[in-house]
């Protein structure tokens, strides 16, 4: 999740996990991937540890529709990740493609260091902006967990068609960040 409100420094969700914040240009984002437990977000492999250290799989539905965000904090927008891509240093004819990795350096900028999270060789992981994204996979439009470790991928907000949204996606052997848009039933 994302917000504007610069003097929150946690964020706590309805659960009462808390959330460490970091202040990326003007934007306040989660340093963390989001584990309430509302709707239907499950734990990758149905391993509650996972849930611990990834957060939970959520459906575009469920993001949108049960207020899974910690009061005062929303799911980004599509230009609001493109405001962060800008200010990590992607030009602003990029973020608006397609279906293609983007930038050069950017994803690196946001993907954690290290191999505990990522498979080798996590191409340009260097976290400078302190996000955090950790390699927590997805979970397809039949239900399946998939590509823990090896990819992170971040619902918006914005609806592109009626029944697919706009997203995000980093993976282990890039340091681009890839802008699609996938079914809200993922």
């Amino acid at each position: 999740c994302g917000g504007d409100n610069s003097s929150c420094s946690t964020a706590i969700d309805i659960n009462g996990n808390i959330y460490n914040t970091v202040l990326i240009g003007n934007q306040l984002w989660m340093a963390e991937n989001l584990n309430t437990d509302i709707g239907n977000g499950s734990c990758y492999g149905n391993d509650s540890d996972n849930c611990e250290t990834y957060g939970r799989l959520y459906a575009w539905n469920d993001i949108n529709n049960n207020n899974i965000c910690p009061d005062e904090w929303h799911v980004p927008t599509d230009d609001e990740w493109k405001e962060l891509e800008v200010f990590l240093g992607m030009s602003s004819d990029q973020t608006n493609l397609l279906a293609v990795w983007r930038g050069t350096q950017e994803g690196g900028k946001i993907k954690d260091a290290g191999f505990n999270h990522w498979i080798s060789p996590n191409t340009g992981a260097t976290n400078e902006s302190g996000f955090s994204a950790l390699g927590g996979g997805h979970q397809t439009n039949t239900g399946t967990d998939v590509h823990i470790n090896g990819s992170a991928y971040f619902w918006t907000s914005t609806s592109r068609t009626s029944d697919q949204a706009w997203a995000r996606h980093l993976g282990y052997g890039t340091a681009q960040i890839y802008r699609d848009s996938w079914h809200k039933s993922q």
